[in-house]
């Protein structure tokens, strides 16, 4: 009995093992499937959470000049994105799309120091800059013009100087308190913030050197003062359209270029070096052999004085080389090869060859590859090319769309999407839009949203792969 008990044994500890198994089995099973149906629960949520926030940013793609700027615009603190992935940036447009909603909240302090730092601020006061380069501009016209008025060498209608003084004056001090007024605004708000740009200096300097002119030509006119300091505190003023630079942000031209002149500072001051030697050796050349025909006394008078004006000194020589270089060559080579030698032909056309064909080109291709170098690895400048080609991207779609909706309804069927195969232009433009489909049965099911249609926000299928896998060449493989 004991023997039998003890046989029975191991198989029933077999069978409890493999009761317990399944046990272990199904409850993993419905632990899974409670899994399963919380992360579809989670799923729906997310998507009723979000998705009024996606339908909002494809509206706002529609209309390219007013709200997608907007949604796209570097935020007013002046952070910069790190990566062009679209998981860095889709969560960054919400963020902006908050805090430009609680802008409103914002005291008026805060409220100023955005203004303040904001493009269309820095666009009032570019324009308010050209203004005043053109106002310079017509007060040195107009005044060039009474000079040679008096040396006889230009003819104008006669005007009264007095007032004309009277009006430039009005004009300067006008500038003067508008500038000054700016700079000690921004002073006031942005406190700190204002001295950590190296540009501001050079604009409080300008605003300083303003005042002091105003103060020296029209405030203390009856005062012994120098002319040469009024020349330089005019002068001065001038440098006010440097501020040109700090409004790089405004003009993405602008700032492509001083981005890629700084990057190519040094290609530049080397480029400049060896130009310059170049230049200087060739020109102790010509002048070393050109002495000899000037200080030869028998010679004419008036041919040698011609060649000295040229190669007579080291100053004359290389500013002549330089025009050789970059402005009209004939007149420098012309006066030796007709007066001294002929052998100076060779000459010339060797250094014109050399060093006006094959350096200046090799320089010039190496700064056009600096150039495209920096224009592809800046971040801000790509996601701004991104933002761009995004809205390209979608309005191209939004063409397609109405191309083949032919009732207008605002939806498309499978009878008017099947226009895509039987249409050589609708598959060039398919082609533009870089969608590649083998089945078109498959893309349409793809596009519905199930009701056997597809709407405009069904076409959001086709914004998200190439936002994700924008400059990849391929947008979808179907």
């Amino acid at each position: 009995m004991l023997r039998s008990l003890s046989a029975k044994a191991p198989g029933r500890s077999r069978y409890t093992v493999h009761a317990k198994r399944h046990m272990q089995a199904s409850s993993a099973s419905e632990a899974a499937a409670v899994l399963v149906k919380q992360l579809k629960e989670a799923e729906e949520d997310f998507s009723a959470l979000f998705g009024e926030k996606a339908r909002n940013i494809l509206d706002a793609l529609d209309d390219t000049d007013g709200e997608a700027k907007g949604l796209f615009q570097k935020p007013p603190h002046g952070h910069r994105m790190s990566r062009m992935s679209s998981d860095d940036w889709l969560p960054q447009l919400f963020e902006d799309t908050e805090q430009s909603a609680s802008f409103s909240s914002l005291s008026r302090c805060q409220r100023a120091r955005i203004y303040f730092q904001s493009a269309s601020y820095e666009m009032v006061i570019a324009s308010l800059l050209c203004i005043n380069v053109m106002w310079m501009a017509f007060e040195l016209q107009l005044y060039g013009a009474q000079s040679g008025q008096l040396l006889g060498i230009d003819e104008v209608t006669p005007m009264d100087k007095a007032w004309w003084d009277h009006f430039f004056e009005v004009g300067d001090i006008a500038f003067t308190g508008i500038f000054t007024v700016d700079v000690l605004l921004r002073i006031t708000i942005l406190q700190s913030d204002f001295w950590r740009v190296w540009l501001n200096y050079i604009d409080f300097a300008v605003s300083l050197i303003s005042v002091a002119e105003v103060a020296v030509a029209y405030v203390s006119q009856g005062l012994p003062v120098s002319p040469i300091l009024f020349r330089l505190l005019r002068m001065g003023k001038l440098a006010r359209a440097f501020r040109m630079v700090t409004m790089s942000s405004v003009l993405n031209s602008l700032q492509l270029l001083i981005k890629c002149l700084a990057a190519s500072r040094d290609m530049l001051l080397w480029s400049f070096c060896l130009l310059t030697f170049v230049q200087c050796v060739a020109g102790l050349i010509l002048s070393t052999l050109c002495r000899d025909f000037i200080e030869n006394e028998s010679g004419d008078v008036v041919v040698r004085e011609q060649v000295f004006r040229y190669y007579g000194t080291f100053t004359r020589t290389i500013l002549s080389m330089f025009e050789i270089m970059f402005a009209n060559w004939g007149p420098p080579c012309r006066v030796v090869v007709e007066n001294v030698s002929e052998w100076f032909s060779i000459f010339f056309l060797c250094y014109r060859c050399v060093l006006g064909f094959a350096v200046l080109n090799v320089v010039n291709s190496v700064f056009v590859q600096q150039t495209m170098k920096t224009a592809s690895s800046d971040e801000e400048l790509a996601f701004r090319q991104k933002e761009k080609d995004i809205a390209l991207y979608n309005r191209k779609v939004k063409k397609l769309f109405k191309t083949i909706d032919s009732s207008g309804d605002g939806a498309i069927n499978l009878e008017e999407f099947s226009k895509l195969v039987k249409s050589p232009k609708l598959q060039f433009w398919m082609s533009q839009l870089e969608l590649e489909y083998h089945d078109l049965l498959s893309l349409f099911e793809f596009l519905d949203n199930g009701d056997g249609q597809i709407t405009m926000l069904g076409t959001e299928h086709l914004l998200k792969p190439w936002e994700d896998t924008i400059g990849d060449g391929h947008l979808l493989a179907m």
